[in-house]
């Protein structure tokens, strides 16, 4: 394809292009190319892939795409791998602290009853 792509108006019937023989016309069809005018009225003989992959390549992408899309996407990311407490403590950390939380509080009331009383 060519480096500088132009927007693609509509597909046109094989019968009414001109400027091409019959036989160019037969032989293109039989490679399996379809007829499309581009934007400065010039046709462009295309395949199906090359179509969509021209249409998607002048889809314009939202801003909010590069503001809240994964900043990785494609990148190979390692993983790091931990001993079984410290995988256990980082996937229960939440849950851990909480009842160090509350051991913690039962053991300063059953140190210092006069706090409730």
């Amino acid at each position: 394809m060519a480096k500088q792509k132009s927007k693609i108006v509509k597909e046109l019937d094989p019968k009414d292009v001109e400027g091409f023989s019959e036989a160019r016309i037969k032989h293109y069809l039989s490679l399996g190319y379809r007829p499309y005018l581009d934007e400065r009225s010039k046709v462009k003989w295309l395949t199906l892939p090359q179509f969509t992959m021209l249409e998607a390549s002048q889809v314009k992408v939202p801003i909010t795409h590069y503001i809240f899309g994964s900043k990785n996407k494609g990148r190979y990311r390692r993983r790091r791998h931990h001993g079984r407490f410290v995988g256990f403590v980082l996937r229960h950390w939440f849950f851990a602290l909480l009842l160090l939380t509350i051991f913690a509080a039962l053991a300063y009331i059953y140190f210092n009853q006069s706090v409730i009383f």
